[in-house]
């Protein structure tokens, strides 16, 4: 990628950072707009960091709100309790090692280590043009639709995090719930703390004080596209959300980063496609991405 495009991509990517951030220093400077007038008027001058990017950034983020701000620690982490995670068939492999009703059987298998427990199912879906999560149980629908900008890895953590707040102003104490899941990357997230991401540690909050109120979580990772019900049902669910209009609901500023590289690999394109005469043209004409095999080390 030429300089002059991956430095306008890692600026963008970091005001996209600081963005979620407003005690960030650097917010003021980079969003403030003030001196547009007198750069207009002065084209040779060089523009300061917000100007430069402020053209590409609204494109890429055309309204900065639908970031998610970075909370503060209500709860410190070291207090804050996960949830009881139950992956344990992951051990079966990929599901070209086993039939579907191999995995089927051994999810059901692993419902009835929970009697008492309820049992609700989650789910996210992603199509080319929007993005949505739904979950689902006995007398239970939850259906959102989600900004087209943000991931399927944030889709399925909001739908946990949606049943969770339903949970805290519904349920009673000494309940107890199984939530399924097939985001395995969700869960592992919320077993390794990954509190970076917003929606992690708004559900590890939420799992705390769920705690608090006598109530018992457990999170189960349940294989998809095999026949269990609940997630077949989910999944539809959200697939059918996909057709919704979309809700107000903030994405990470992560979410953005395949928006942004996409954007200023088409501005690459574009200058590569103007340079025809280049002898290196006809060679490549589109541009790709390059993956370069790791060399062997000593001990190979």
């Amino acid at each position: 990628m030429p300089m002059t495009i991956r430095q306008k991509l890692l600026s963008v990517q970091f005001a996209l950072r600081v963005c979620s951030d407003t005690t960030n220093p650097a917010h003021q400077c980079i969003f403030n707009y003030n001196n547009d007038r007198f750069y207009l008027s002065k084209p040779n001058a060089i523009r300061p960091l917000a100007l430069r990017i402020k053209e590409d950034l609204q494109t890429i983020c055309p309204d900065i709100k639908a970031i998610t701000p970075n909370q503060l620690f209500n709860i410190p982490y070291w207090l804050l309790r996960p949830p009881e995670l139950d992956i344990s068939l992951i051990h079966f492999g990929k599901k070209t090692a086993n039939p579907n009703y191999t995995l089927r059987n051994e999810f059901y298998n692993l419902m009835d280590k929970y009697p008492d427990h309820k049992v609700i199912f989650t789910d996210g879906s992603k199509s080319d043009s929007a993005v949505a999560c739904s979950a689902t149980a006995d007398n239970l629908r939850i259906q959102i639709r989600l900004p087209d900008s943000a991931s399927i890895f944030s889709a399925e953590l909001l739908a946990i995090y949606q049943v969770l707040t339903l949970l805290e102003c519904s349920a009673n104490d000494q309940q107890q719930f199984l939530i399924a899941t097939d985001s395995l990357s969700s869960l592992q997230a919320i077993g390794n703390f990954n509190i970076k991401h917003p929606y992690v540690f708004k559900i590890l909050q939420k799992c705390t004080l769920l705690h608090k109120k006598g109530i018992y979580l457990v999170m189960a990772w349940c294989p998809s596209h095999v026949g269990v019900m609940g997630n077949e049902r989910a999944d539809l669910l959200a697939k059918e959300a996909l057709s919704f209009t979309t809700c107000t609901i903030r994405v990470p500023s992560s979410d953005f980063k395949p928006i942004t590289h996409e954007f200023y690999k088409e501005k690459w394109q574009e200058q590569w496609s103007s340079e025809q005469e280049n002898k290196l043209y006809c060679i490549q004409p589109t541009i790709e991405e390059k993956h370069f095999r790791k060399a062997p080390g000593r001990s190979d």
